[in-house]
């Protein structure tokens, strides 16, 4: 994978206008400064447990203020590594330095350490005024928390040995992958399941292989979707595309309706892979075929699609997997941004979901571009629930407010959280937040935090809600909802 570190890369992290667990801005560092040099290693191995940017030459909320002239000569990869080396021998670090607005920053990308984390391996001290200061000890572990760069602690070292597991997960299910589609190549080929089978047969042969046990050909059939996929783009085969994401929403559909989490796993990196298709596109501007963000946008509705049969069918944990767990955690890292948000902010920018009504172009709601591809597609909305009126939006609202939710609860950045629900009238979506409210289960599962910091997350959703889609979005009408708010009034501001 290609870590980004072009200048229009530098021009999104400046417009987030703050920090947060995977960005820190530094205003300078001269590395010839003892004290710039220790506070710097500190970050860099704050940034190794999970990845992430550090930007030199920016204040605190972006505002480029650029590198002085020694300094600039200081970042390149191999006068840092030498520097740092003392530290952290095997950091995986890339730099770059652009000129924005007229003036030079360094822009650095530090890769997740393959090991979940990295030790120190020296002290970092520095001596002030005829004072020794101590930054870190050799040994140390630290980690990111919020903005700040810490030592680590025993409910960091479980988040990130989960992270550790996963990731191995994920390497080891692509490697398996690799292997049997390399040794099983004629048997891929087989008539049984494939891309080109119309959807409905498709469908019926899925459940048939899952009915008997033969997990076989679902698993190579998914193993092999990447370079599918890499076709229909380059072949500016946009129906085509979709015929393929369609039957890869067809399994993550079965998988929810029938709780198996191999299919959920498999569907689930499936989707990824395509996504990372896109990203390919995009760091080859002028490419022929289909633009990245048309890419990213087809694979979020599937996703929406299927969110919403999660929720009908009440698989909570999948809501937030679906959510949160897209295959190449580094690349998301990298971003910013949970792969829904970021599909969401591309297909704005790209004025996708806009349709023409009136001689004006409006904009479409992602949940009804969902909605459509639900009505449109039998396997995607295989339930009786999806039968009654309305029910597929309703459990399209309800999965993007709990995915708001989840989203919240993994991460410090507010903004990765947009209300689409706050389209649609309030009663569409709060049977779903009662549910996180009452129901200790379905908020451990969904969206594991404390009631404070849960009628927070509510009210942040509804203000944005109310900010965006005034017209419509008036706050919660629900006495549960409204109950659990005045019980937790918002926090008296920190003087």
């Amino acid at each position: 994978m290609t870590t980004r570190l072009d200048a229009d890369q530098l021009r999104e992290l400046l417009a987030e206008q703050h920090e947060f667990e995977g960005l820190d801005f530094k205003s300078a560092a001269d590395l010839a400064v003892r004290r710039d040099l220790v506070e710097l290693v500190k970050d860099m191995a704050a940034m190794s447990a999970e990845g992430g940017y550090i930007v030199v030459g920016a204040a605190d909320d972006g505002t480029p203020v650029g590198l002085g002239p020694t300094a600039r000569r200081d970042f390149d990869e191999a006068t840092i590594r030498g520097r740092v080396r003392r530290y952290l021998p095997d950091v995986d670090l890339r730099c770059a330095v652009h000129e924005i607005d007229g003036v030079a920053l360094a822009l650095m990308w530090i890769g997740p350490h393959p090991n979940g984390f990295a030790i120190l391996s020296a002290d970092g001290q520095y001596e002030e005024d005829g004072r020794q200061t101590t930054v870190f000890r050799e040994a140390d572990v630290l980690v990111r928390r919020g903005t700040a760069s810490v030592r680590v602690t025993h409910p960091d070292m479980a988040r990130l040995r989960d992270r550790f597991v996963e990731q191995e997960r994920t390497r080891v299910r692509r490697e398996w992958a690799a292997d049997l589609t390399a040794a099983a190549a004629p048997a891929a080929e087989r008539p049984g399941i494939g891309f080109e089978e119309e959807l409905g047969p498709f469908g019926a042969r899925a459940a048939q292989l899952v009915r008997v046990g033969d997990t076989v050909p679902i698993r190579l059939l998914l193993a092999r979707i990447k370079p599918v996929v890499v076709e229909r783009v380059e072949q500016d085969d946009l129906e085509g595309l979709r015929g393929v994401l369609d039957r890869v929403g067809c399994l993550l559909s079965l998988a929810i309706l029938l709780d198996l989490d191999w299919l959920l796993i498999g569907s689930v990196a499936a989707l990824s892979d395509a996504y990372e298709v896109g990203h390919e596109q995009f760091a080859r501007p002028g490419t022929a075929g289909i633009a990245a963000d048309r890419i990213w946008l087809e694979v979020a509705l599937r996703v929406f699609a299927v969110g919403g049969l999660a929720v009908r069918q009440r698989r909570w944990s999948m809501v937030r997997r679906l959510a949160l767990e897209p295959g190449d955690r580094e690349r998301f890292a990298q971003l910013g941004r949970t792969w829904l948000r970021h599909a969401l902010v591309y297909a704005a920018r790209g004025m996708l979901l806009q349709r023409e009504s009136g001689g004006r172009q409006v904009e479409v709601s992602v949940l009804k571009a969902a909605e459509q591809l639900a009505l449109a597609t039998d396997c995607l909305r295989p339930d009786e629930r999806a039968e009654v009126d309305g029910a597929v939006l309703d459990s399209l609202c309800q999965f993007d407010a709990l995915q708001d939710l989840a989203t919240l609860a993994e991460t410090d950045r507010p903004r990765n959280a947009y209300p689409s629900f706050g389209q649609f009238y309030a009663h569409r979506t709060e049977p779903a937040i009662e549910r996180v409210i009452q129901d200790p289960e379905v908020r451990r599962a969904v969206a594991p935090l404390p009631d404070q910091d849960l009628a927070d997350a509510l009210r942040l959703l509804s203000r944005t809600a109310h900010q965006v889609f005034f017209m419509v979005w008036d706050g919660f009408d629900s006495r549960t909802i409204e109950q659990f708010l005045a019980e937790n009034p918002p926090r008296e501001p920190t003087p």
